[in-house]
């Protein structure tokens, strides 16, 4: 019984991740991206001053685009990769649009202001 606890607790521990991004482009943000094993999964980005947020979701990735996220994982690791999008809002309703390839925490990708600018999207961590 003790260990079918201790067991349910580690799990608990390990099914949620904090992945820590940064924006490059016009200007410069920063953000994290929660990874745990049910959904909502949340992300928030702090850019120009704003804070986005919103909540993320993913889908398996095929192709090219996503060879480049883990070129060295052997093949049985490249089912991990994911395909992650999130449409993210400010409190003034401001919207940031992001797309990534994952093999979290590896994170590469991009996020797009309504007004175009563009930002680099990537894992810090």
């Amino acid at each position: 019984m003790k260990i079918g606890i201790l067991s349910f607790l580690l799990l608990g521990i390990a099914g949620c991740a904090t992945t820590h991004v940064s924006l490059t482009g016009p200007g410069k943000g920063a953000g994290t991206l929660e990874a745990a094993w049910f959904e909502p999964h949340s992300i928030e980005i702090q850019l120009d001053g704003k804070r986005y947020a919103g909540q993320w979701s993913s889908s398996s990735c095929s192709g090219d685009s996503c060879q480049n996220v883990s070129p060295n994982n052997p093949k049985a690791h490249q089912r991990h990769i994911r395909v992650g999008k999130a449409s993210l809002l400010a409190p003034d309703g401001s919207g940031l649009e992001c797309e990534w390839v994952s093999h979290l925490p590896a994170l590469t990708g991009t996020c797009r202001t309504q007004d175009g600018r563009e930002y680099r999207l990537k894992q810090t961590d």
